[in-house]
């Protein structure tokens, strides 16, 4: 039956019956009163002339002990009061767990969650897969990372990452964890993003319980002795060479840290050299302590741990096992250079943007990139802007800019990415690949991405198209599947993933969004979305040309990708002054008809 009809179908049965009962009220009022069944009617007592009161011998000790018996009522009353306070003061002082949330999760999942709220501020949700994996999953997240490095030592937060799990009070040789984890099939996985920390682990459920006392005992008592700190400075240069080495996937990334501001912290990668001269581990040993005291506060941590055991038990166990983690009164940095607005130091200089930076690239494959600044995507639980414009921008659809540059030979694919981010603004980068005849008609291509970009500015049915993703986005998530088939290792690959995940999004989105964060498309919202769409009109842009074949009769001088390293001297061509299309396309005169691009209305 239709739910609604039901619902006033009972309300008009209900209906019914009180005007019954006042139709029956009513009627009894109208009726007259008889005397006999009237509760006015004169008592027995009052007729037989006997008094409403009479004194007996024992009528003062009944009235004594009524009396008493009022008293104690008032004590109990009293007493229970104070036994509540005393109570919930008491209470207040133990480890709480909470289940106020809803967490959303494929329905063919159905994993139970179980969140607790430590008193020292720690958050921890434990989940049970209902499976009989053998193997237990644990991530914790700590709310620092390498943008709040101090600006005296950069790699402080990777060299505390690298020292945590190597040596504390109750384990004080540096190969426990790694022998553990060896001898329960276990392994292990350190990373350090921009504004967090992961400790990510997976081992049998049997070496569980000793793997979280180690954990709890470095986050508690770390050593951090002097010789292995300058062990992992030298682990920590030597991952930094390697990183810097020339990567052919790395152009556009070094090109924009060199054209880029210096101020702006998003340009900080954590991949500075540690200068070892002069270096006294005395003292660097006391520094590292000092900043991690301040910053590995426990109210600045969140810990998820995927386990077929019992969720209760192991509920009482964490609470036991991490109850000793200090608090501080720190706030969480997150990028403690950034300031309030108005001295936030913008990503990209004005005298940057419309040039086109022409570098010499490292592979075969020819790339025209736009660079845009943004507003940040990190930490976004509402409607992200970047995820919708890359949907509109990479669908391989007809008529879609894929299709056009494909049928006139001039690109093979298109791509989005985040170059750079920080937690007010993000550079976000289109790479168009081209083709042998593409690179010779750079800006024809660029001609068709600007008028491209001015007709999403103009569609009508935006938000018709986000609300059908949307379906889709949930539909996708909701009925989420796996198959029998799927091979064990592979399950385990996901729940390793997945625990990493869940723990970052339980510190940066809250236990409601552990699952569905960067998963489910929320409410569409027209004016941020506009607002992204115009930091890719033409006047916004920074254009890099990446290519070992660039047409000779262009304005321009290669920049090798070799000089990218310190140097700033980069050759450009300034389209405002080089190029008429850019004029053309500056001005809001021209016919709005698009040039070799037709539009079929949807």
């Amino acid at each position: 039956p239709n739910p609604k009809h039901q619902i006033l179908k009972t309300l008009t049965t209900y209906n019914f019956k009180m005007e019954d009962q006042i139709d029956q009220s009513k009627n009894n009022q109208s009726a007259p009163l008889n005397p006999k069944e009237s509760s006015l009617a004169p008592s027995d007592s009052l007729q037989s002339g006997r008094p409403l009161l009479q004194e007996t011998s024992d009528s003062i000790p009944e009235r004594a002990w009524d009396l008493i018996k009022l008293l104690f009522l008032i004590l109990s009353i009293l007493l229970g009061f104070v036994l509540l306070l005393f109570y919930f003061s008491f209470m207040n002082k133990l480890p709480q767990s909470t289940d106020d949330f809803i967490i959303q999760q494929p329905l063919i999942e159905n994993n139970d969650f179980k969140k607790v709220r430590m008193t020292n501020g720690m958050n921890v949700l434990l989940t049970n897969p209902n499976n009989d994996y053998e193997n237990a999953f644990v991530s914790l997240t700590v709310g620092i990372g390498f943008q709040d490095d101090p600006k005296d030592f950069p790699q402080m937060t990777n060299l505390i990452k690298n020292l945590l799990l190597n040596g504390s009070h109750y384990y004080p040789n540096d190969t426990y964890l790694e022998s553990l984890l060896e001898n329960y099939q276990g392994k292990y996985d350190y990373v350090v993003k921009e504004v967090e920390t992961t400790y990510n682990f997976q081992i049998h459920s049997d070496g569980l319980d000793e793997l979280l006392n180690i954990l709890a005992d470095a986050l508690t008592n770390p050593l951090f002795l002097p010789e292995i700190i300058k062990r992992e400075v030298n682990v920590i240069n030597s991952q930094t060479r390697e990183f810097t080495q020339i990567d052919q996937t790395q152009g556009l990334y070094k090109l924009l840290k060199v054209l880029g501001n210096p101020k702006n912290i998003m340009f900080y990668d954590g991949n500075d050299y540690i200068k070892k001269k002069n270096i006294n581990y005395k003292n660097l040993q006391k520094k590292v302590k000092d900043y991690y005291k301040k910053y590995y506060s426990s109210h600045l941590m969140a810990m998820v741990i995927i386990s077929n055991q019992n969720i209760e038990k192991l509920e009482s166990r964490v609470i036991e096992i991490f109850s000793g983690v200090q608090e501080t009164n720190t706030t969480r940095p997150l990028g403690s250079q950034i300031l309030s607005p108005s001295d936030y130091p913008v990503p990209l200089l004005p005298d940057l943007k419309g040039r086109i930076y022409f570098m010499e690239g490292l592979n075969q494959t020819s790339k025209l990139h736009f660079v845009a600044e943004t507003l940040t995507n990190i930490n976004q639980t509402t409607f992200s802007s970047y995820d919708y414009f890359r949907f509109l921008l990479v669908n391989e659809e007809n008529d879609s800019l894929l299709s056009r540059l494909q049928g006139m030979k001039l690109a093979s694919s298109i791509h989005t990415d985040v170059e750079y981010e920080d937690q007010r603004k993000g550079l976000v980068s289109v790479t168009i690949n081209l083709t042998e005849y593409g690179i010779n008609h750079i800006y024809q291509v660029i001609i068709m991405f600007i008028q491209y970009i001015r007709l999403l500015t103009k569609l009508d049915i935006k938000e018709t198209l986000y609300n059908q993703m949307k379906f889709y986005s949930n539909f996708t998530f909701y009925f989420k599947t796996h198959s029998s088939s799927d091979p064990f290792e592979e399950l385990e690959e996901n729940f390793f993933d997945r625990v990493v995940e869940m723990s970052e999004n339980l510190m940066n989105y809250g236990p409601n969004h552990v699952l569905t964060a960067g998963k489910v498309w929320n409410e569409y919202n027209k004016s941020e979305f506009m607002n992204f769409l115009t930091q890719f009109e033409a006047q916004n842009l920074v254009y890099v040309v990446e290519s070992r074949k660039i047409q000779k009769g262009d304005k321009y001088q290669k920049v090798n990708i070799k000089q990218l390293n310190g140097t700033k001297k980069i050759k450009y061509v300034d389209l405002a002054q080089e190029s008429s299309w850019y004029k053309t396309f500056d001005t809001r005169k021209q016919d709005e008809t698009l040039h070799e691009y037709q539009v079929r209305k949807v």
